[in-house]
């Protein structure tokens, strides 16, 4: 019982600031609907045909192949994404509030990305360095699909929408309810 709705906010002339006030506002509202389990938000919803993030890589303590490009597919979500979504963290921890704009840039890691890069070690506090930026990996995800049901484990990653926002997200809601019962009460509260 997930549904999953987007806002165009881009489009209606919203900036980073008042967008990040709009969401806050829209997802406190979402959550006080009755039935609803949780909400988060994502840039790219699983299953859709927009683009992944992707960025080429340097892996603290992996040295590449000569012909490899270190490059791994990301998406930026919310605290409380992966509950709703429905992936388990099986190591570390989720996403917070608190990993915003101002804390140390963090990110969680697939266990397909985990076994290629760090083998055999205790992934929480090795780092990535994403866009010339030094990561502090905090959990590992279990593996899920993205684009199809049958699609093969990649490495992927995700990073908190809090520490590189975007002005278009979509948001993911997880119900006790039918999702029709969800979608009626979004029309009608938020």
């Amino acid at each position: 019982n997930v549904v999953v709705s987007a806002v165009d906010l881009f489009s209606s002339g919203y900036k980073p600031d008042r967008a990040k006030i709009f969401y806050e506002q829209m997802l406190e509202r979402i959550r006080a609907l009755p039935g609803v389990q949780s909400v988060a938000l994502a840039r790219v919803r699983p299953f859709s045909y927009a683009v992944y993030s992707s960025a080429p890589l340097e892996i603290e303590g992996y040295q590449p192949p000569r012909n490899e490009q270190v490059t791994a597919e990301y998406n930026q979500v919310g605290e409380g994404y992966f509950t709703t979504i429905g992936i388990p963290i099986v190591a570390g921890r989720e996403f917070t509030r608190n990993d915003d704009e101002n804390a140390p840039p963090v990110a969680i890691v697939n266990e397909t990305m985990a076994a290629k890069y760090w083998p055999g070690k205790d992934l929480v506090g090795q780092r990535l360095k994403v866009k010339d930026k030094w990561t502090e990996i905090v959990g590992v995800a279990k593996n899920a699909n993205y684009r199809t049901k049958l699609e093969q484990s990649t490495p992927f990653f995700y990073v908190p929408v809090r520490q590189n926002f975007f002005v278009q997200n979509n948001i993911i809601i997880r119900t006790e309810q039918s999702p029709a019962a969800i979608r009626n009460a979004l029309a009608r509260e938020v």
